[in-house]
């Protein structure tokens, strides 16, 4: 792997891990969370940095099926990732207070909880759309070679186990209440145990990067019918 892969993977990975702490607001001070948001939107700027060629290349080139439903999900992701830090920004009091934006706080709470709860589930589909350069990576790195039928049936074995309570999670966490806007406050249980909450998060995460797997799967499939 070159110098340059790997700080673009590097980033992803803080970003990643930077938004499982944005998505924990109960288990830290609002000046903390604001401070996690101020780091994502550094690391998601740097991300597009470091990818400024897809820009250039999205006018050149044929648009496969994958290639169509890759570009239409970041497009999402980057619209959702302007209104998840334009609605963080009016709601700061610490380290955006200084903008002094002035529209409406309840508007900007139901754009800030549909943005951040579908944004973490867009960057999961997002990371499932790149699920097979990402396993050759790490291949790589760790001199993975060849196939091996125990590990390959052991592990779809245990993404399955996560998958299905990732299932669960989902629900249990009312990520699509807080997305369609049904509920405009988080819901806090603060007897529960930071852990079990990143847990839920981390199972949901991989349901979004098997079901951006499998999307990008079907596509593939339905191109090769045409």
């Amino acid at each position: 792997m070159n110098k340059k892969a790997m700080i673009r993977m590097l980033i992803d990975i803080a970003m990643t891990v930077v938004l499982f702490f944005s998505m924990s607001f109960q288990f830290m001070e609002q000046m903390n969370h604001e401070i996690f948001g101020a780091i994502l939107l550094t690391l998601f700027i740097l991300h597009h940095i470091m990818n400024w060629r897809w820009y250039v290349n999205l006018g050149k080139g044929k648009y496969t099926g994958t290639r169509i439903l890759t570009t239409v999900i970041d497009f999402i992701i980057l619209i959702d990732m302007f209104a998840l830090m334009f609605s963080g920004m009016r709601m700061s009091g610490y380290v955006f207070k200084w903008m002094h934006l002035q529209y409406s706080m309840e508007l900007a709470r139901t754009i800030h909880m549909t943005a951040s709860h579908g944004g973490f589930l867009l960057l999961g589909i997002h990371i499932g759309l790149h699920y097979g350069m990402i396993r050759g990576m790490f291949r790589k790195m760790f001199k993975i070679k060849g196939r091996n039928l125990y590990r390959t049936w052991i592990l779809r074995g245990i993404g399955g186990a996560v998958c299905a309570y990732g299932a669960y999670a989902l629900m249990k966490r009312q990520f699509f209440d807080y997305i369609f806007g049904q509920l405009h406050f988080l819901v806090f249980d603060y007897s529960e145990p930071a852990v079990f909450f990143e847990l839920d998060l981390a199972a949901i995460m991989i349901l979004m990067i098997a079901a951006g797997y499998w999307l990008q799967r079907l596509v593939i499939y339905i191109g090769k019918l045409d």
